[in-house]
């Protein structure tokens, strides 16, 4: 128990109706201990996260997995013959984990730490971590499960997590590691790309993962043939209750069954607020596009008018724009 005070408490707050509890750090541990922990903790994982990841990492973003799952749908090269330049892909499987930050296993969380840090001291540091409590209106709650989404060592942990879903599909994406461990780029990309085509000649299905942070999609791909989309569905749905299991019994995560759906790839794909199509175009065939909706745009157009509006013409036009940044 001294260890973990050692750390200070959390301090819990809610940021609206319906919305997760968002935890803050003491100020006294924020600094001078978790910063020099991320310090030390990241360069060793991110050297092994892999490409289709993109959330909370340094010089990654949301526009960089749209772009990604975009060129995942497109169609092959005009030069291939018209029955094959169809997308590759039939059916994705839209994921996302049900209070991923508040759920996470200490224990499945530390196992994935230890496999690359055998620094005991340090290892100790994220268990106090881990277990430093929350104090809420007042009382004081033990922390037996998650990690607390406002610390700054929180979403290291949560890709340390998370990347057992690319671990599971490491052979089509990112075959680092298999067979033999390799640590050129290139080749590791043309080792994938062989083994996506070495599976699809044979028949087998294909599944490339993309995600960011708990939000992620899963493409699905199974052989040409009689009642591909039916295969497809099915294959997808297997692997949304295999994925489910894996998560739940190593991880204690569990998918949320609104959020999470099986889809047919020439529907719109819903994925970081943007809507991810492949149609066809009626003057350049088949195409894959990333749009934000249009009720999204246009609430945002309104809520600018109402800002600009005349009844707000004593602020001045600086404090407008600021407010203006602020909901941008």
């Amino acid at each position: 128990m001294t260890k973990e005070r050692n750390l200070g408490a959390w301090t819990a707050a809610t940021t609206g109706a319906g919305a997760a509890a968002l935890a803050t750090p003491a100020t006294a541990c924020c600094v001078p201990i978790l910063a020099p922990l991320l310090v030390s903790m990241e360069p060793i994982f991110e050297a092994d996260f892999y490409p289709n990841s993109y959330g909370f990492r340094p010089c990654r973003g949301a526009h960089a997995a749209l772009e990604h799952l975009r060129v995942l749908l497109m169609p092959k090269p005009p030069n291939l013959p018209k029955a094959d330049r169809s997308c590759m892909f039939q059916v994705a499987i839209e994921g996302d984990i049900k209070g991923c930050f508040d759920n996470i296993s200490h224990h499945g969380l530390m196992e994935r730490i230890r496999r690359k840090v055998n620094d005991r001291k340090l290892n100790r540091l994220v268990v106090a971590f881990l277990k430093a409590g929350v104090l809420s209106e007042g009382r004081f709650l033990r922390t037996e499960t998650g990690s607390p989404q406002g610390g700054i060592l929180s979403p290291l942990l949560a890709n340390i997590v998370l990347s057992a879903i690319e671990e599971r599909y490491e052979r089509h994406c990112w075959p680092r590691h298999q067979p033999t461990l390799m640590c050129d780029k290139k080749r590791i990309r043309q080792r994938a790309y062989n083994a996506r085509s070495r599976d699809r000649r044979k028949g087998k299905p294909v599944i490339i993962p993309v995600r960011y942070a708990d939000d992620f999609i899963l493409l699905v791909s199974v052989a040409q043939g009689e009642n591909r989309l039916k295969r497809a569905l099915d294959l997808a749905l297997r692997e949304k209750e295999g994925l489910a299991r894996m998560l739940k019994d190593s991880l204690g995560l569990e998918l949320s069954a609104e959020k999470t759906l099986i889809t047919p790839v020439t529907l719109p794909l819903r994925f970081l607020g943007h809507r991810v199509r492949y149609q066809r175009h009626r003057y350049y065939g088949w195409l894959s596009n990333a749009v934000i909706p249009k009720h999204r745009s246009q609430r945002l157009r309104e809520m600018i008018k109402q800002i600009l509006h005349r009844s707000t013409c004593r602020s001045s036009l600086g404090e407008r724009l600021k407010l203006i940044y602020r909901m941008l």
